[in-house]
């Protein structure tokens, strides 16, 4: 067995080697968490930019569409908004048709074909609330059908705005927007007095330094878009003009939400007309859920999960995002953004392949660390085997030829050279043994076929004496199909395995009332079973796969019996070598059972 400091120290490389696999695996988990982590928030981040950049081409895509609309409705003059205007008189007095001479008839009057207009209406100075659609009667008498619908839908309107109508406010839901430009806010103060029939310039494109560089957020250009719809092409009094006609100022349409019995929200844009000292409010009724099923139909082209939220209160609005409609007090929510991506990305495939080659490496060094320990430890159970195996004869050696040198008689030397001999005998069937295990990879394949009988017949008689030398008993019980069966090994092979295990049972097993070793052999099946059987201590369960490695000593064998612990390491090589193998098994009575199994050559 190795030595106590050996067996001590076995476990420190186990323990180096434990602590580094440890800080490597550590470092490549820290390292993956940060890998990962960092993949994870680029992702996200790329999901946030790209539903941002969707967001922003949806709100753009809707207000241009709501923008077209509203800028239709401003282009109307406001005289439109009567069912009949006076065809021959000035502007500011289209609607004196008691004074006109021709009167011609609204384009209002016979609906529209946007179907997202519901309805055009007007509230007068007294609170009464007409449109244009709604035509009384024609010259012959009769009703149309459109116009009765127009009707039902002026009372509907007015139920829903009578408390607007009575207010003495205008009842507007002006949004507050920081985000729009000074100009355009003064313009929305003073009603566009002072507005033209030119497109006015775009306030914000610039960036203070005269380079042209845009410098406004994305709501605020969405914002000047609209407020450059809703202006219009609607036609102020001229300088120079006849001081009797009333003075028209038609402000900018701007978005309002009512709300309704049903739970919806009803979606306008009103403005408010002064002709002289009378102010008017003119508005448009959108078809809220149409306009809204055609907004996402934008929508959804990029966003599939969009929605649409009315902002009833333009306090709720947040100017700091971009999420809210310029045209329409609408905010667009789009949910948490997505963040699609493939499994092995270049990042978890460099992972992978950093884990695996970690692995790979750890497992090498691994099997590296056992077989280095592993010979190590053959090294010292070798050396320490040896130096104990030789130390022995050596002495016996030394003392015999000193005393033969002083021999007088013949039988003095005659003792002495026979103790020589002996030792000589030992150190070479040590020597022999060694050889022979080194050369068991090495041999080539010169085996013959032999009966079993002509293998063991042979050893009976020297086993025998070798057996009675040790005060042992030495039986046989070979049956004839086994002596007739023939095998297929090398020449000394299966001689030298047996002649080992019954050398083990002489040493090992001359205690006891009755020592003795069996020598059995049988045939089982395509096998050939041979067993030595002694008497003596046997082998304990844990260890009888362990007397078969290398120069190793089992517990009843420490410290007192020869040996370097090679026979059973060379017995299982030899007869694993001829197809066949060695084990020690249980054989129902005291002591050890060693079978040696060989396979049968049909020859």
């Amino acid at each position: 067995m190795i030595g106590p400091a050996l067996g001590r120290r076995r476990w420190g490389p186990w323990l180096v080697f434990g602590l580094c696999a440890l800080l490597v695996v550590d470092v490549l988990a820290w390292a993956t968490w940060r890998v990962l982590a960092l993949e994870r928030a680029e992702q996200a981040a790329s999901a946030q930019a790209d539903t941002a950049q969707r967001e922003r081409l949806a709100l753009w895509q809707i207000d241009s569409l709501v923008s077209t609309l509203i800028a239709r409705e401003s282009a109307r003059p406001y005289f439109e908004f009567r069912s009949q205007y006076a065809a021959d008189l000035p502007y500011g007095r289209a609607w004196d048709v008691t004074g006109a001479a021709s009167i011609a008839e609204s384009p209002l009057a016979s609906g529209t074909q946007d179907p997202v207009v519901r309805l055009h209406f007007q509230i007068e100075p007294q609170g009464e609330l007409s449109s244009p659609q709604a035509i009384q009667k024609y010259e012959y008498g009769e009703t149309s059908a459109d116009s009765l619908r127009a009707q039902r839908l002026v009372h509907e309107l007015e139920s829903v705005v009578r408390d607007d109508v009575t207010s003495d406010t205008p009842g507007l839901l002006e949004r507050t927007d920081p985000l729009k430009s000074r100009q355009a806010r003064q313009r929305a103060k003073t009603e566009s007095a002072e507005k033209t029939a030119q497109t006015p310039a775009i306030d914000g494109m610039a960036d203070g330094n005269g380079d042209g560089a845009l410098d406004v957020p994305d709501a605020d250009l969405r914002q000047q878009l609209f407020d450059i719809a809703r202006s219009g092409m609607n036609v102020y009094n001229a300088p120079g003009a006849d001081p009797a006609e009333p003075l028209v100022s038609v402000g900018l349409f701007q978005p309002r939400w009512l709300a309704a019995d049903r739970g919806e929200p009803e979606l306008v844009f009103e403005r408010s007309v002064t002709v002289g000292d009378q102010v008017y409010r003119q508005g448009v009724w959108i078809d809220w859920p149409l306009l809204r099923a055609q907004l996402l139909a934008i929508v959804n082209r990029s966003i599939p999960d969009a929605a649409l939220i009315p902002v009833l209160d333009a306090g709720e609005v947040d100017v700091q995002r971009n999420d809210v409609l310029a045209t329409i007090p609408l905010r667009l929510s789009t949910g948490s953004a997505r963040m699609i991506s493939e499994f092995w990305t270049p990042a978890r495939v460099t992972l992978a392949v950093s884990w695996l080659a970690a692995i790979v490496a750890l497992v090498a060094i691994g099997v590296v660390l056992r077989t280095a320990m592993r010979l190590a430890e053959r090294r010292g159970r070798f050396v320490a085997a040896i130096t104990h195996e030789l130390r022995s004869p050596l002495t016996s050696f030394r003392l015999h030829t000193d005393l033969l040198e002083r021999a007088h008689d013949d039988a003095a030397r005659g003792k002495h050279t026979g103790v020589l001999r002996r030792e000589a005998d030992r150190l070479g069937s040590v020597i022999e043994n060694v050889l022979v295990y080194a050369g068991l990879r090495g041999g080539t394949d010169d085996r013959v076929r032999t009966r079993v009988g002509e293998i063991l017949e042979p050893l009976v008689g020297p086993l025998r004496e070798s057996a009675a030398e040790a005060g042992l008993e030495f039986e046989t019980d070979i049956s004839k199909t086994a002596a007739d069966a023939h095998v297929r090994v090398r020449a000394g092979s299966i001689e030298r395995i047996i002649s080992n295990l019954v050398e083990n049972a002489c040493r090992y097993a001359s205690i006891g009332d009755s020592p003795g070793v069996v020598l059995s052999a049988a045939v089982d099946g395509r096998m050939v079973r041979i067993r030595v059987a002694d008497t003596g201590p046997g082998v304990a369960l844990r260890e009888r796969e362990r007397i078969f490695t290398d120069f190793y000593r089992g517990e009843a064998a420490a410290g007192s019996h020869r040996g370097i612990g090679l026979g059973l390491a060379l017995g299982r090589g030899l007869a694993r070598a001829e197809g066949g193998d060695l084990r020690c098994v249980d054989g129902g009575e005291p002591g050890a059972v060693f079978e040696l199994s060989l396979p049968i050559d049909g020859g």
